[in-house]
Order: structure tokens, then sequence, then C-alpha cells
């Protein structure tokens, strides 16, 4: 983009198990720059923000990622058009860069240098903070460090864009809600979602069809989330069984068993809020305030076994914005 305005960016703390149980982090030298950061890029307008972090990362390090719990963002200004490195140029900096972190476990992938980044090293916490060039990556891996290792996620989606056609159980997508269901696919694919459930409308089943589609996955229909939840339904059972399906179990060392996927599970909007905050409620987490979202946006409600630590809600992605 030109002129005045807001960059948008997005990037990961990407980590791998190292040596005594800590973890090791990938930071990655840019030659351009002569710096060495952490995985980042900018958002396309064709993309939400957590495919484009998960895009940038894959494309910058080789590896492909899991998407794990936000860890922060920081905003910094651009230096103008024509401005040299060492800070001369014409004018003040007019425009701003915002950039958006997620923690990301690396689950297959080689590094390969490339013009862009030509080198990549994985250090543990201390070490890849001595090494980092900037203060605010530095602030971002603190941050990371704070948050567990091995999680999963429950996705709960509402809906999307439907016409006024059929009956209330029938009514299929629209041209806009059929955008925001192809714009869930990468979302869910970056979150590693392996099980698939709606409530009992078309709607919510062609929100996840475009996914399952790509995904091989069949989506299950849970009959519980087409009542009034106002009037009340059995909540805690339903809950309890996500819950249970993302949990990941392990030995007593600490390691993953297989088992154990993220989920993804689409509702209509009066159920969206009552679930994620008996979800919130079973897994020990404050409750979202509030949990209403908007329809084909949804709530990522991250897992360290059964205990929720991390709650994210994000808008859905629309043909042309980033």
């Amino acid at each position: 983009m030109t002129g005045t305005g807001m960059v948008h960016a997005a990037g990961g703390v990407l980590w791998r198990p190292g040596r005594r149980d800590e973890r090791e982090m990938a930071i990655v030298h840019r030659p351009r720059h002569d710096d060495w950061t952490l995985p980042k890029g900018k958002v396309r307008r064709d993309e939400h923000r957590l495919a484009a972090a998960v895009r940038e990362v894959g494309e910058e390090t080789g590896h492909v990622p899991v998407l794990g719990p936000f860890v922060g963002r920081y905003r910094y200004a651009l230096p103008p058009a024509g401005a040299r490195r060492d800070g001369a140029g014409r004018g003040p900096a007019r425009r701003h860069k915002a950039v958006a972190y997620w923690s990301m476990r690396a689950v297959a992938g080689e590094f390969t240098a490339s013009d862009e980044v030509d080198d990549l090293v994985w250090l543990p916490t201390t070490l890849a903070r001595r090494c980092l060039t900037y203060t605010m990556d530095r602030r971002l891996l603190d941050a990371f460090a704070l948050t567990p290792e091995w999680t999963s996620t429950i996705a709960v989606v509402r809906n999307a864009h439907a016409d006024g056609s059929g009956g209330p159980a029938e009514r299929p997508l629209d041209v806009r809600g059929r955008v925001e269901a192809e714009g869930l696919v990468p979302v869910l694919a970056a979150l590693g979602v392996g099980t698939l459930v709606s409530g009992p409308y078309v709607r919510c089943r062609d929100t996840l069809a475009p996914y399952a589609e790509a995904a091989g996955l069949a989506v299950e229909v849970e009959g519980g989330l087409g009542h009034s939840h106002a009037v009340g339904t059995d909540l805690d059972g339903i809950a309890a069984r996500l819950l249970q399906l993302a949990a990941r179990p392990r030995t007593g060392e600490g390691e993953v068993l297989s088992g154990g996927t993220s989920v993804a599970v689409c509702a209509r909007g009066d159920a969206v809020a009552p679930l994620v905050e008996t979800l919130a409620r079973k897994a020990g987490h404050p409750r979202p305030t509030p949990a209403v979202v908007r329809k084909g946006g949804w709530w990522l409600l991250h897992l360290d076994g059964s205990r929720m630590v991390a709650v994210e809600r994000h808008l859905p992605w629309t043909r042309g914005e980033g």
C-alpha cells in the first residue's frame, strides 16, 4: 500500500521440543536488513490474518506449523518512501505497521535459504532472546514463555450468512456465506482441526462443508445444538464431550499420545454464546464478555489438557479484506 494508512502483518513464535524439556524457538536472519527476528509478513487482501500468519511462517522457515494461542502484537512507524537506512530521507513517517503473533508448533518441514531469509537457527528461550535484534521481538518471546507447550483448540463457529429460502432449519448459505465458509478452510487447517461437529441446520453444516471436503472429514450433527438454550438444553453434556474430544492425552512423562485433536463446532447465533460460556466455565476460564460473535465469525478456545488457557474472538474473512 502507498500513502498514509496501516500495514497489517502477522507471524509466529515457531517452536519445537528441545533438550531437557525446554522449547527451542526458530529465529531467522534477513540479509536485506541484516537482522535476526521472528518470522512474519504482510497480510494479503485475500486472506484472514490467522491464515497469513501460518503462510508467512511456513514460507520463511520451510516448516509446517500448527497454530496455538495468540502471543501478542506491536505497532511501529514505517520510514517514508525514499528514506535511507541511516534515517535520512524525505519527511516524517506517514505509515504504521501492526504485527500480530501466535504460538506455532513445528510439525514437519526443513529450512531452505532464500533471498529474503538466508539463515534459521533453533535456540532455547534465553539464547534466542540474546540473539534477537529488536526489543519488540524479545518482549514477544517473554510473553510466549508464559504459554503452555502442548495445546489443542475448540473453534466455536457461528453459521455463515444464509438466504431466506426454505424453513428455519433448511436455509442454505447465500453468496456472502459461501465466501465466509471458504475463508474458514485455511484457518481450520492451521489449527489442525480433525473433528467437525454441527448443529442440525443446513446453514451450520454448509459452513463447515468446504473444510470437511478439503480435509476428508465427516461432519457430525449434534441435535442438542438445535434447541432453544434460553429454556435449557444439556449444554453441560455437549461441552463435556467437546472438551473430551479436544483434550490431548499424555503419558506420565508428558509425552503427547495420539487421539487428541482440535475440534470445530458450528452453531446458530443463539447457541454460540451459551456454548462458549459453558465451555469456559467447565474448563476453568473466566466467562468471555461479550460471548456473541458475528455471522461467519468464531471463537478459539485454547486448551492445555482439559484446562482453558486462552480465548480469542475473530471476525469472518470476506473477499478483498485482509
